[in-house]
């Protein structure tokens, strides 16, 4: 049986603005997407039937699960009635505002591109996504990206110097859907914090950059999940920049500083279930 394998890269939201509701089921958002060097192993083999297997028992593994929506969109397309086992090793926090589901889909088109061979460019790859979540399309760009998301437009950015980036996950998820259902429009959009981070990154000015770092979900989620802003506020006393990640619940500090990266990190172990110092990339 012939198989393919490959990794499923998480990322975390430098700056995420809330625009409006769009007519359709999404809205239309201003955010800054960072690559990170923590990710999902996946493997795709030929089976005689379809079935996706994961070491995470909170991941589901029939048709709610990603990537079989996006075998479902690929099979379809091109008028495959093979069957694959996907098999996720994961390493990304579920419902962690670290958008591990959206990659897992993304890796799994870019894997039955290869294990097929059926020669589809990034454009065609990243058309496909648009189809099965909005997150997806991101991760056929990687690095640093400007992303709208509800109205379709990536932008790629120069990438950021590699930083140190400190993830504190509280060990439970928030669901997305809900975080935008207890949305207050009139407390969104008006920071405009990527726009503004979009032309320092194009400057070069990666202290003004991390400087405005911001995300409108705040304020709908630290209000429910008090711990949250706890841990923005440790980060932050330990002169690290910090942010929630998506609509949460990780919470992540971003520093170039090695050793004080490091130090905040064995701090975090102690006090947290759940610590992961990893890199920008």
């Amino acid at each position: 049986m012939r198989s393919v394998k490959g990794k499923s890269y998480s990322r975390i939201t430098l700056a995420l603005d809330i625009i409006r509701k769009l007519d359709t089921e999404y809205h239309e958002v201003n955010i800054i997407k960072q690559q990170i060097n923590l990710y999902d192993e996946m493997t795709i083999i030929e089976s005689n039937e379809t079935k996706l297997e994961c070491n995470f028992d909170d991941v589901p593994t029939d048709e709610n699960n990603i990537c079989l929506r996006a075998l479902d969109s690929i099979r379809e397309k091109f008028n495959i009635k093979k069957n694959v086992l996907i098999q996720i090793e994961k390493r990304i926090p579920a419902g962690a505002g670290l958008a591990g589901g959206s990659s897992n889909g993304a890796t799994t088109i870019m894997l039955l591109n290869q294990l097929w061979n059926l020669g589809m460019p990034k454009e065609e790859m990243i058309n496909i996504g648009y189809d099965i979540g909005m997150d997806v399309p991101y991760f056929f760009l990687g690095g640093t990206v400007f992303d709208t998301e509800g109205t379709c437009k990536l932008e790629e950015l120069n990438k950021l110097p590699k930083m140190n980036v400190l993830l504190i996950n509280p060990s439970f998820h928030i669901s997305t859907r809900e975080a935008y259902q207890n949305i207050d429009y009139r407390n969104i959009g008006k920071i405009m914090a990527a726009a503004r981070m979009k032309d320092c990154i194009k400057q070069e000015k990666i202290d003004e950059t991390l400087n405005n770092m911001h995300n409108d979900f705040e304020n709908v989620v630290f209000p429910k999940y008090n711990n949250l802003e706890e841990i923005k506020g440790f980060l932050k006393e330990n002169k690290i920049q910090a942010l929630l990640s998506g609509s949460g619940s990780t919470v992540f500090g971003i520093t170039p500083d090695n050793q004080l990266a490091e130090d905040t990190y064995k701090m975090a172990k102690e006090m947290y279930p759940l610590v992961i110092l990893t890199t920008t990339i």
